[in-house]
């Protein structure tokens, strides 16, 4: 009365809030808004290459100009004879009046002072003078400076306003010794002299015949080249000068300036002094001076300060003028030819700067500077304007600072460009030209004013993506973030380490440099800082990025991690493994798996701070990243296979592998592919003894299938006689689970008619166990997961005690005696209870649940099915119904059998699972949760078990996972096994049989004292596979031959194996065996392809890569402040607005409906599928119907009658059957999700877009599925009977799977972990499932013997079930839970034709409908009062909800000639529309309106 108490007050509070909840138009239309998306994280799409093949940013080799000609052709006082001057005219060189001293004087000082100001670009470059020069000394000069200068380059600056302008023979003009003659110098010799790398200078007139000749004599070298290699000559060592830079003052047909005002190497001057250049060609400008009044020309050299001091005036000229030329170079030049010039030698990048100001002011004195290689015109560029306005700022302060002594103000010329590119980074457009400013943000960097700023703007801009970066990185922002790694600003830290965050995401190579300063050390710093009260807010979040940067320096990278790991950076990262930040803990252990990543010295490092048993609990972690994260440092921190290993090392490589096969059942892909990998790695490992376990198990599977045969006739009906007390223990273990409460199992234990009384024996401590059988494909049929394996039995037929050859207490002992007697069945004992540690209690508690009668109609052993009907995988209802919540795996070697697991004293695991709701009672039933969730093993073995055959068994249950690329990693690997085995069968098949070796007796456990767990311990029990060690593959387990085990005659055999054996048909007999099991290894192994090991070995799921692309992609928060304008909020504004104006529409039409009768008689869509349709689902909001039938998904557009697209949902060979559809985000951009009664759920993308459907998650929702028998469901002859029937939570993203399993098993999608698992508590399938969505607390399920059970979530697994309905007396077809107006009634139906609704707080209906016919599926509307049926007998029906009123009856299709449905397989209601879908058995699909004029 209690529990009946508690159970009415559970489900009243749930039915509060169900009906607290008022569904209505305007709380659907504000839901789309708030609903969440499920499978639209960033690891459910599919990512695109994101960094594409960009060109290298990084000089190949930086080079520097070390030596400087100074060839200055002057001849002081004499004018040349092409060129006379008049006067006034230009007479200054580099600043100098020449004719205010002696010619001789004059020209040194000249000489002298151009050095200068060259040196202010390169002062460390070795300068010569050569001053008006012979041809001799020009020739010595130039080759000295080659010869001293090697591969570098080298400057040849020439001035020749004193000589004739070049001729077009190509020759410039130097002097002879007594300076009476000009002599020619040949361009070609003078190429030969200076050879390459060099760049030339031309002060003279018509400078341009200087480039047009250089560059013909250059291409004369070349021909020549050509035509000696052709001849088979060779040139006598030819100088390269291909790459020669050339600035030349005037074009080929031009005079240089001669304004008085300006110097008369006016080129010149622009390039070594731009400043003073500038400024005094400004203000000599016509009406310029009257705009700064109070200006002489004396007072232009007097502005203060110096060129490289940045807080004075002259020195801000000089920096904003660097910036302007940097930005007009960057917006005019191809990025390459911007590098080679501007980034590539200090002194060229300083002449091409300083090129574009000769351009601009000698273009005032109509001439135009040339240069090779050819700039373009820069003259007219906006930025010139804005240099002018800085020029006359300054300049206005200038009278003041001189008289007064007054202080500068400094120009807002950097704060200004801060906020255009702010602007610029404002604006959304991808399809645009980078930034005008990103130079000047560079030269902004310098500065500590605005340094912070810079910063933050150049993070936004790299945020953009790869192309940002790497546009940042070619306009040479690389130095300056390398640099800025040596400030001890608090205020920089965060923004620089998003800054290397994102060059280091497009670029790792970038690491190199961060070793080489010691730049990691910020970072390391940065991560093992602690979170104080005066940090950034989002301080976790830096520390993440930096432990991505360390990830980037130590993955495959030794340098990095030798210096890291003496950094101890593992340590630091094991103290953060315990962090609430997710992405923090995310890349910690991603840098510990990096670090460990064939790098012994860190691996044991790791070992030392046992860092295996601290990822351990994370194993458990919500977020699949994470899991996915410690599954790959787990992998790493795994043995080279190549290294020689020890037992200590063998020992950690066995714990970390069995703790893993855990995982094998997550319903992440990304945690399963990197399963897949560190199988790989094991496999590698412990080849040997992996291979061991694969032919044991191919032995198994032969002599199950040999055992499995049935007997000759005449021994069909032998009885079989049993001991009384074997027979009062199987009554008593019948009497157990007929009296058990809800949720008990069942024993089951099977005698065969061969088995003598005195070997038949049931243990007192067995509890009841599940009969269930799967069918899957081939492949699952090799999981067989054995506590106590059938060979040991057979092992056992040979040894001196015949009594320790028994029955599992699995088998049941049923009709003994009867003549119905099954045959014996070897199914191995997978689901032993002591191999479980759970006491008795606590399994009798369970008695109920998994059903499994004497008369299961599954006690017979099929032969195809005699591995996959022992097949209990974690989380299944025969293993987490017995499992305790605070089971944790026992390391290596140690019995998991103890006393606190036995006495039920619900001590705490060392690895809680936080995703699982447990129970407090000590004792009491187990939470349900499955070892796959905490991290144990998949198979709690017994002691000596070893731990290869739990790993084997996850990677042949990962071979046939539904996801593609799991599956196919996995089958390699076990393909690559089984070319080992083939070869290791070859070599073994030859040898002779070893002899059999002696056994020792082994001791029963006294009664009493516990579970037996001694028995049956043959030799292949008491000794583990040690490595190196090979079974002989016609061998038993224990050694001994099949043949010999199967021949035994006399001594100590088992009389009931010599029966066997001589009862054997001929086929069978025991010379026949050895080559009938040769046959079936043959076959088990299959045809293997020569090449899978290099195949093998070298695919990688690339998941660190993976997991950097996150920081490649625009963050969240930015795209957030800009999505407002993008397409994509567009696009979902548009769905949102449809659904609504939908939504409102059928609210109208139900309204005006009334009058109708709601009858759905017009027939308006009728087609045929390509198979017979096992499942209709309509779009709610569009005019898409998907059709199910056993492998594909078809969609149609049912209003234009056309097929949209064909979804090949998995492989057509495979046995399993699509049973139910449903849609995940049918208010947005919908998916698709599809469950198959092999328990797997596959979710799609695009499906209704020909060619485009792609897999968007797959994973195994149960994983112990039986078939239901046909017959006992009353249901079509083809249609499917649901195995697995899912209820999809969209606003919850919950997913509920059941079917003909003894549990509910709830899922989380977003985590895609299990968070609870329910047990039914019936002892037949599960046939239909449904939830209220608004309290989500209310959990329905209708079940095959016509009960419908009603469950509180929110209450422990053990008492959440609240109502037991019982009024059906046959299958329940369906169960659904009204929504809107009629909200809170239960409607459901059976195979009777009974229809029938409920109020939840009741347990009588209180209306019933009798359809008159047998009922094979059912469908009720969402927002009408319609209900259909349809039936096997060829007819649907439908009928009102409130009146019980029958409104139509469908038996013929439309038409004169319209034929008679077939037997009615599936129907569908239109969410909001009054249609109708129904689909038949002859593959016919037809949707039914109530007018055809409304569509």
């Amino acid at each position: 009365m209690a529990s009946a108490s508690s159970g009415s007050g559970a489900l009243g509070s749930s039915s509060l809030d169900f009906h607290g909840a008022q569904v209505d138009g305007s709380m659907e239309d504000v839901a789309d808004m708030i609903t969440p998306l499920c499978f639209s994280m960033r690891r459910h799409h599919q990512i695109k290459q994101l960094v594409e093949e960009l060109l290298p940013w990084r000089l190949k080799e930086r080079m520097k100009t070390v030596s400087v000609a100074l060839v200055l052709c002057l001849n002081v006082g004499v004018d040349p004879p092409d060129c006379p001057r008049s006067s006034p005219c230009a007479r200054m060189e580099c600043w100098l009046d020449p004719f205010a001293t002696t010619p001789n004087r004059a020209l040194e000082a000249i000489g002298a002072n151009l050095q200068r100001q060259y040196e202010r670009w390169q002062p460390r470059a070795r300068y010569k003078l050569t001053l008006d020069p012979t041809v001799d000394e020009v020739k010595r000069v130039c080759t000295n400076m080659r010869r001293s200068a090697k591969d570098e380059r080298v400057l040849y600056h020439y001035n020749g306003h004193g000589v004739p302008r070049p001729t077009r023979n190509g020759e410039i003009w130097v002097f002879n010794k007594a300076y009476t003659q000009y002599i020619p110098l040949s361009l070609y010799d003078l190429q030969t002299w200076i050879g390459s790398p060099a760049i030339y200078v031309w002060e003279c007139n018509a400078a341009g015949i200087v480039l047009e000749e250089f560059q013909r004599f250059i291409t004369i070298r070349e021909e020549d080249k050509m035509k000696c290699n052709a001849m088979g000559m060779s040139m006598s060592a030819p100088a390269q000068v291909h790459n020669a830079i050339q600035l030349a003052a005037c074009g080929p047909d031009e005079t240089l300036p001669l304004d008085p005002n300006m110097p008369a190497d006016l080129f010149t001057s622009c390039l070594t002094t731009p400043i003073k250049t500038s400024l005094r060609w400004w203000y000599f400008r016509r009406g310029n001076r009257k705009m700064v009044p109070g200006i002489t020309a004396d007072m232009l050299d007097k502005i203060p300060g110096r060129l490289t001091d940045r807080r004075t005036a002259l020195g801000e000229l000089n920096w904003i003028f660097t910036s302007i030329a940097d930005t007009i170079a960057w917006d005019i030049l191809p990025t390459d030819t911007f590098q080679d010039l501007f980034r590539h030698d200090l002194l060229v990048a300083s002449l091409f700067r300083n090129f574009l100001l000769a351009e601009l002011v000698m273009d005032s004195y109509d001439c135009k500077p040339v240069s090779c290689p050819v700039m373009p015109a820069a003259k007219y560029h906006p930025m010139w304007d804005l240099w002018e306005m800085i020029m006359e700022g300054c300049l206005m302060q200038l009278p003041n600072m001189i008289k007064n002594d007054a202080q500068y103000e400094h120009s807002n010329f950097f704060s200004e460009q801060l906020k255009a590119f702010a602007v610029w980074l404002s604006i959304k457009n991808t399809n645009r030209a980078p930034p005008q400013q990103l130079p000047v943000i560079l030269q902004v960097l310098l500065s500590p004013v605005h340094r912070c700023q810079a910063l933050e703007l150049l993070g936004y801009y790299l945020d953009l993506g790869p192309a940002a970066v790497h546009t940042a990185l070619n306009v040479g922002i690389f130095p300056y973030v390398v640099k800025l790694l040596q400030s001890t600003a608090f205020e920089l830290r965060p923004l620089l380490v998003f800054v290397w965050a994102k060059i280091l995401a497009v670029d790792p190579t970038c690491r190199a440099d961060l070793i080489k300063d010691g730049g990691f050390k910020y970072f390391l710093h940065i991560l093992s800082e602690p979170n104080l009260p005066g940090h950034h807010a989002r301080h976790h979040e830096y520390q993440a990025m930096s432990a991505f940067i360390l990830t980037c320096i130590v993955k495959n990278h030794p340098a990095g991690q030798e210096i890291c790991l003496q950094c101890n950076l593992i340590a630091v990262c094991l103290d953060l493994l315990d962090t609430h930040y997710a992405q923090l803990r995310q890349w910690v252990i991603l840098c510990l798996g990096c670090m460990w990543d064939k790098f012994d010295k860190a691996r044991w490092c790791g070992v030392r701070d046992s860092a295996h048993e601290k990822l351990f609990p994370l194993l458990a972690d919500p977020s699949p990243e994470i899991r996915a994260a410690v599954v790959f440092a787990l992998g790493t921190f795994l043995s080279n296979p190549d290294a020689q290993q020890n037992e200590q090392s063998s020992n950690i490589d066995q714990m970390v592998g069995n703790r893993l096969t855990s995982l094998v059942l997550d319903g992440s892909n990304l945690v399963r592919e990197e399963l897949c990998l560190v199988f790989r790695t094991l496999v590698s490992t412990f080849e040997t003894q992996f291979v061991a376990v694969m032919l044991e198990d191919a032995h198994r599977q032969a002599q199950l299938s040999l055992l499995a045969q049935p007997p000759p006739q005449q021994h069909a009906s032998t009885p079989v006689s049993a001991s009384p007390s074997s027979l009062a223990a199987a009554k008593d273990s019948r009497k157990i689970g007929r009296s058990s409460s809800a949720g008990a199992t069942a024993n089951t234990s099977i005698a065969g008619p061969h088995l003598r009384p005195e070997q038949i024996r049931t243990s007192s401590e067995s509890s009841s166990s599940v009969d269930s059988t799967t069918r899957t494909s081939q492949r699952t049929s090799e999981w067989v997961i054995l506590s106590k394996s059938a060979e040991e039995e057979l092992a056992a037929a040979d040894s001196d005690a015949p009594e320790k050859f028994q029955l599992s207490s699995l088998q049941r002992l049923s009709d003994v005696g009867g003549a119905n007697a099954p045959h014996l069945s070897p199914r191995p004992h997978s689901m032993q209870q002591s191999s479980l540690g759970v006491t008795p209690a606590a399994a009798a508690a369970y008695g109920s649940s998994s059903g499994g009668s004497a008369s299961s109609p599954h006690s017979h052993f099929s032969p195809r099915s005699s591995a996959a009907s022992a097949t209990a995988l974690p989380g299944s209802a025969a293993d987490t119904a017995r499992l305790s919540p605070n089971f944790a795996s026992p390391p290596p070697g140690s019995s998991i059998l103890n006393s606190s697991n036995l006495s039920g004293s619900g001590q705490s695991s060392n690895y809680p699972n936080p995703g699982y709701t447990s129970s407090s009672l000590s004792g009491s039933t187990p939470t349900l949760a499955s070892s796959a969730a905490v991290g144990s093993p998949l198979v709690h073995s017994k002691t000596g078990t070893s731990p290869f055959s739990n790993m084997w068994k996850a990677l042949n249950l990962l071979a046939t996972d539904p996801h593609l690329q799991v599956e196919m990693m996995a089958d390699r690997i076990i393909k690559r096994l089984k070319l080992t085995a083939n070869q290791t069968r070859s070599n073994s098949m030859s040898l002779p049989s070893s002899p059999r070796p002696h056994r020792p007796r082994t001791q029963r456990v006294a009664s009493g004292s516990g579970p037996n767990i001694d028995f049956l311990k043959g030799q292949a029990a008491e000794s583990p596979v040690k490595r190196g060690a090979l079974p002989r593959l016609m061998s038993m387990p224990g050694g001994m031959p099949m043949e010999q085990a199967l021949a035994m005659e006399g001594g100590r055999s088992s009389p009931q194996i010599d029966e066997r054996a001589s009862t054997l048909p001929r086929a069978f007999s025991t010379q026949n065996v050895g080559g009938l099991q040769a046959r079936m290894v043959e076959d088990y192994y299959g045809d293997l392809p020569s090449d899978i090991v290099e195949t093998v070995s070298q695919f990688d799921t690339k998941f660190v890569d993976w997991m950097s692309s996150s920081f490649i992609l625009q963050s969240e928060e930015w795209e957030k402040k800009s999505d407002a304008d993008g397409k994509q909020f567009l696009e979902r504004h548009w769905r949102f607005k449809r659904n609504t104006e939908q939504r409102a529409e059928s609210r109208a039409t139900l309204k005006d409906a009334t009058s109708t009768k709601y009858r759905l008689e017009d027939q308006v869509f009728v087609n045929r599928n390509p198979e017979a349709p096992q499942c209709l689902l309509f779009h709610p909001y569009q005019n898409e119907l998907l059709v199910a039938d056993k492998t594909n998904i078809t969609v149609w557009d049912w209003e234009m009658g056309v097929q949209l697209n064909t979804i090949h949902n998995h492989p057509a060979n495979s046995k399993a059957r699509i049973t139910t559809l449903d849609l995940v985000n049918p208010h947005d951009v919908s998916l698709l999700m599809a469950g198959t009664d092999d328990g797997c759920v596959r979710v799609w993308r695009d499906y209704n877009i020909e060619g485009r459907g792609s897999q968007v998650a797959a994973w195994r929702a149960l994983t112990d599925l039986a078939p239901v028998p046909r017959a006992a469901t009353g249901l079509a002859t083809q249609q499917p009977v649901p195995s697995l029937v899912l209820d999809w939570e969209q606003e919850s993203g919950v997913l509920f799977a059941s079917g003909n399993a003894r549990i509910i098993r709830v899922w989380d999608t977003q985590r895609e972990q299990i968070i609870q698992d329910i047990p039914t508590g019936a002892d037949t399938c599960v046939t239909s499932l449904t939830s209220d969505v608004a309290g989500r607390s209310l959990l329905i399920a209708g079940c095959g013997d016509g009960t419908i059970r009603l469950y509180d979530r929110r209450l422990p697994p053990t008492d959440c079930l609240v109502r037991l309905l019982r009024e059906h007396t046959a299958y329940v077809v369906k169960v659904h839970l009204q929504q809107g107006a009629s909200q809170g009634k239960i409607i459901s139906s059976s195979v009777a034709g009974d229809v029938r609704y409920w109020d939840p707080r009741f347990e009588k209906s209180t209306e019933q409908v009798k359809t008159g016919i047998r009922i094979s599926c059912m469908d009720v509307h969402r927002t009408a009062p319609l209900l259909a049926v349809g039936s096997r007998d060829q007819v649907a029906k439908t009928y009102h909800i409130d009146s019980q009123e029958s409104l139509g009856t469908i038996k013929w299709h439309d038409g004169f000639m319209g034929q008679r449905i077939a037997a009615v397989s599936a129907l569908s209601f239109h969410p909001y529309k009054l249609c109708m879908a129904a689909g038949f058995t002859d593959s016919l699909i037809s949707i039914y309106t109530d007018d055809k004029k409304k569509l």
